[in-house]
């Protein structure tokens, strides 16, 4: 009894923490852009104005369009519903399952405190909820990673060619709604086969990984956007920023650090981009060092989780 109220009890404390202070999230520009372009691809497609059809979603801050899926799933939800509120719950119902699959890899992969470990982690990840608040592209990057994931390892453990084919589906899926998550092309299948999955369903995965670059890249050119690669953002030196009011014109901080210390101040949307690194805000300092002793341990912790399974997959 116990080991099934505590998995609950996890899912429950995931949804609280995402919708704490909901009324007073900050969704706008980035974080309603996909929802804004499905009403637009819905009110085109009641015309039946294709030619104005859009093929992509909102621009990347690397230079890239994003892919449309993600603008076509708010397009499909706003037939029944044109409210952001309704978008954005969307993705906080999707995020709050994730909780559960991620207590579902731990306890297939390894055992039933490894998936609550894996569950408590995810339930209080800032990322977690920062992603979920909104109806943008970083959405349904989360739980369309753990989703995969646990399909892929529930194919693998399993041999079952179509859990495997089915993980592969929602991968490139998650990858087809935000150009970040392309990595994932690659990801899953190297996953796999380090993990001697499936054969045959292995083969049409990594094929629906390939077809699914392939419909990007088609895409682009149809788009007319292959003439801009050498625009990319990844392929120039940003131009730098050196003073504190740059910074705040940016919306970003001086160094990337670990949120996991600031929940409270994360999850009611307080200063988020200063959150981390500004000095003025109360009890800097020791935020700044707990903060690094964290870091610091889970990095450790990472690393000597990808030290046991190279491990074992050795022997």
């Amino acid at each position: 009894m116990f080991k099934r109220v505590v998995p609950l009890v996890i899912m429950l404390l995931a949804f609280a923490v995402r919708v704490l202070a909901m009324d007073t999230a900050w969704i706008d520009g980035d974080r309603a852009n996909p929802h804004g372009l499905g009403l637009v691809a819905l009110d085109v497609a009641a015309r039946g104005d294709w030619a104005n059809f859009p093929l992509f979603s909102d621009d990347a801050s690397i230079g890239l369009p994003n892919p449309p899926l993600l603008t076509y799933l708010y397009a499909l939800v706003a037939t029944t519903g044109r409210s952001l509120s309704m978008a954005n719950a969307l993705g906080l119902m999707a995020n709050t399952l994730a909780v559960a699959a991620a207590f579902g890899i731990g306890r297939r992969a390894h055992s039933w405190m490894a998936g609550v470990l894996a569950a408590t982690l995810l339930a209080g990840s800032n990322w977690g909820v920062f992603m979920a608040r909104g109806a943008w592209h970083p959405t349904p990057l989360e739980p369309g990673l753990v989703f995969s994931a646990f399909l892929l390892l529930a194919g693998v453990t399993r041999q079952r060619a179509r859990l495997l084919l089915a993980g592969f589906i929602l991968a490139a899926a998650t990858a087809f709604s935000y150009v970040t998550a392309f990595v994932l092309l690659a990801q899953a299948p190297l996953a796999v086969l380090a993990a001697g999955g499936v054969r045959r369903g292995f083969v049409r995965g990594a094929f629906i990984c390939v077809a699914t670059l392939a419909l990007y890249v088609a895409l682009l050119a149809a788009g007319g956007r292959l003439a801009n690669i050498n625009a990319i953002g990844l392929l120039r030196l940003a131009p730098p920023v050196t003073t504190e009011a740059d910074l705040r014109a940016r919306d970003i901080t001086p160094e990337n650090r670990n949120p996991l210390g600031h929940f409270l101040r994360l999850a009611t949307n307080a200063s988020y981009a200063l959150t981390w690194t500004e000095p003025s805000l109360p009890g800097y300092a020791l935020r700044r060092s707990l903060e690094d002793a964290q870091s610091t341990a889970l990095t450790v912790a990472v690393l000597a989780g990808v030290a046991l399974m190279l491990t074992h997959l050795r022997h």
